[in-house]
């Protein structure tokens, strides 16, 4: 609540102001104000300190920025973990409202991480979003769709979705040349916060359901990695159970387990991921918005960690140096560990996301351990980076089209992302960010034996558009070629990815991407391929 009001205007001080403000602190503040005549206003700009009462009871104080219109109406904006606002003058304030309007609404979007404390606020603003937001999120969409429905921000109830579609046209070269392909996948979840609901502490119940209905888009284009994430191998249409699971965190977040149905690559070897058990994260944090599968699953990889959308029982478990009391969550520099065990049958063909579990086959375990960074507490938007090494295990008995055979096999995995720079010192996420990826096995039946790729993504490169982002990426793959896999692969695939990923209004973004693979995978594909998709992603 309000406790103290202070104003000063040392070239004005002949200005006598009656205000009277209400305060609401979450989710948006509120300032109630008396106008004043036209001809006293002038291009006066306030500043005052507010002193209240935060949920935890404490006292804190922030900036408010007032100011006064042509039409003697007064404005503010609330600091909120960034620097503060440019004062403007009446003549800027149009400019400032249509901002103002965009920032309020990234300030209530409601998003969540189960690792972590969820009575935290959320981060201040969208980043690039993830090109395949379903391989990315552990909790689906924003939770806009129980705010539809009547339900209060208060609710222990969360009700979310994500629509994702896009067109793909095979422009030349690939298997199919000049065909056309579309990929839809659309993903409702519900999740409970029982502390909220039952009291029971820290600990968080989340179900979800994904129908999707696609076609051979990566077929078309002869490749092997993927370029189209959404599609991610037949049965092409499918109606699933996507997620189950119960999350429960210990000692003020730091260790935490989760068990049911689950999403293994959203945790393990996914460079999308700035900050991979980071505090308060950002709606869809994604250091890039490629729509490639390698961003979301190591080429080395594919084909044995369960992912989208053949999701997998199992347990997972991370611990993490920071989050406690003491620690800034907005500058999550340290290290952590992470681990789970799967059911790993999808590698033997089976559709673990339509199949209930078995325990008693083939199993899937993987453990990474990493860091992350932020070298300007004041400051983290500047030079945060992380880094991550993991290894893998996979159980068999394992086989591939052309008799190969093998009782298990294993592999390493590694990857960084640097922040490079910022465009603009702003309110809005901005800059450029780097990742670099790798990986290996030394698996027979495998589809790819290693990888390497690397990427640039630009984030908000334009003051007046926030939350557009652009991108670059290049991913190598060593196939498996060998007669025996008989898989009738080329020797290697080289895949290059352009795309602009662009806001059109609320929660939707539009997002051409043009690929060129100079050298595809499957072999009998002409080369180079071409391919252009435009993709519409819809959160709520």
């Amino acid at each position: 609540m309000f406790s103290k009001f202070l104003s000063a205007n040392s070239n004005h001080s002949w200005l006598k102001l009656s205000l009277t403000l209400a305060i609401a602190i979450f989710p948006q503040s509120k300032i109630l104000a008396e106008s004043m005549p036209e001809e006293e206003v002038g291009k006066i700009n306030l500043v005052t300190e507010i002193e209240f009462d935060d949920q935890n009871n404490s006292k804190n104080k922030e900036n408010i920025d007032i100011f006064l219109n042509k039409q003697s109406q007064f404005h503010f904006a609330k600091d909120v973990r960034i620097s503060p606002l440019k004062a403007l003058t009446p003549g800027e304030l149009g400019d400032w409202q249509e901002e103002a309007v965009h920032y309020a609404q990234r300030l209530q979007t409601n998003n969540f991480d189960p690792d972590h404390d969820h009575h935290h606020e959320p981060h201040q603003s969208v980043v690039a979003i993830s090109g395949n937001p379903a391989a990315s999120n552990m909790l689906v969409g924003t939770g806009q769709l129980g705010q539809w429905l009547g339900l209060d921000e208060n609710s222990p109830l969360r009700l979310g979705g994500i629509f994702m579609g896009n067109i793909s046209q095979q422009i030349s070269g690939g298997n199919q040349p000049g065909s056309t392909d579309f990929n839809g996948a659309l993903i409702l979840g519900l999740g409970i916060d029982l502390e909220k609901a039952v009291g029971w502490k820290n600990a968080f119940f989340e179900v979800e359901g994904l129908q999707y209905n696609g076609q051979p888009v990566n077929f078309a284009a002869g490749s092997v990695q993927g370029y189209n994430s959404i599609e991610a191998g037949a049965p092409l249409n499918r109606t699933e159970l996507y997620q189950l699971w119960l999350n429960q965190t210990f000692f003020d977040n730091r260790l935490s387990f989760r068990v049911g149905k689950l999403i293994p690559s959203m945790n393990f070897g996914y460079v999308g991921r700035p900050f991979v058990t980071q505090t308060n994260p950002q709606l869809f944090t994604s250091t890039t918005g490629l729509i490639y599968t390698p961003v979301f699953v190591g080429p080395a990889m594919l084909g044995f960690i369960p992912g989208y959308y053949n999701s997998a029982f199992g347990l997972y478990g991370s611990w993490k140096s920071w989050g406690g009391p003491g620690d800034n969550p907005a500058t999550p520099n340290g290290w952590y560990a992470q681990a789970g065990i799967y059911d790993g049958r999808g590698a033997q063909g089976v559709q673990t996301g339509l199949t209930w579990p078995n325990f008693s086959g083939a199993l899937f375990s993987v453990a990474e351990v990493g860091g992350t960074w932020t070298p300007y507490t004041d400051d983290p938007a500047i030079g945060w980076g992380s880094v991550a090494v993991g290894g893998w295990r996979q159980s068999g008995p394992l086989t591939a089209p052309g008799g190969a055979f093998e009782s298990q096999t294993g592999g390493m995995y590694a990857y960084l992302v640097q922040k490079l720079g910022k465009f603009r010192d702003s309110e809005d996420q901005n800059g450029i960010v780097g990742f670099v990826q790798g990986g290996w096995n030394s698996s027979s039946t495998a589809l790819m034996h290693s990888s390497l790729g690397f990427g640039l993504t630009l984030i908000a490169p334009f003051g007046d558009r926030p939350l557009d982002s652009y991108g670059f990426g290049f991913s190598w793959a060593r196939l498996n070629a060998n007669p025996l896999a008989g898989y009738g692969f080329n020797s290697y695939e080289t895949m290059i990815q352009l795309y602009a990923q662009y806001h059109l209004v609320g929660n939707l973004f539009i997002q051409p991407v043009l690929t060129v693979l100079p050298t595809p995978g499957s072999g009998g594909a002409g080369a180079p391929s071409v391919s252009g998709t435009v993709q519409l992603t819809f959160p709520f």
